[in-house]
């Protein structure tokens, strides 16, 4: 399927499509449309003004509205929802929710990397491509705290990264992609 959302990309509208490749659309394909220009009838509309998978408001971010929609309940996922919401209330200077510190450092740490990207990656497409795996690695690090049936870690970097690696098939968790 073709989704599509608006050009010069940030957080939202790059976690957003990660979340529909990794667990929605595994055949996804994504392209821009800018503000005004039209939504082509075969493709789904994401952080749009007036979509159904509209940009951050009242109901939340895109990613969380993909999460409702969709019925995704990952408790990993809905704390990357929260992740979202507050790192784009930290790149606008708004009031932070309340999170936790380490949910808070994450934001900020999604906040920073999102910018980043899109001055090193300015094409849409290649900016997508390559912060796809950085929010594979944010899955993974987070479902070791907050995931279902995740083993306690040790507190060495190298023993919880053996670990890791033993608990699960990631590669084919995100369809080896």
């Amino acid at each position: 399927m073709l989704w599509v959302t608006r050009p010069r990309l940030h957080l939202d509208r790059v976690a957003s499509p990660w979340l529909v490749d990794r667990f929605v659309d595994a055949d996804a394909k994504f392209d821009f449309v800018d503000e005004g220009q039209d939504v082509p009838a075969d493709a789904i509309a994401l952080t749009i003004p007036g979509a159904e998978l509209g940009p951050r408001d009242a109901d939340g971010s895109t990613f969380r509205k993909i999460l409702r929609k969709y019925s995704i309940t990952d408790p990993v996922l809905v704390k990357m929802a929260d992740c979202v919401e507050a790192g784009m209330a930290f790149s606008l200077h708004e009031d932070l929710p309340p999170l936790s510190e380490d949910l808070l450092q994450h934001s900020a740490t999604l906040a920073y990397f999102s910018e980043g990207m899109a001055v090193r990656y300015p094409d849409d497409h290649e900016n997508l491509r390559q912060s796809f795996p950085f929010y594979d690695a944010l899955y993974i690090s987070m479902w070791a705290n907050y995931g279902e049936g995740a083993p306690g870690f040790p507190e060495h970097p190298r023993k919880r990264i053996d670990q890791l690696q033993e608990a699960r098939d990631w590669t084919a968790f995100f369809g080896n992609k």
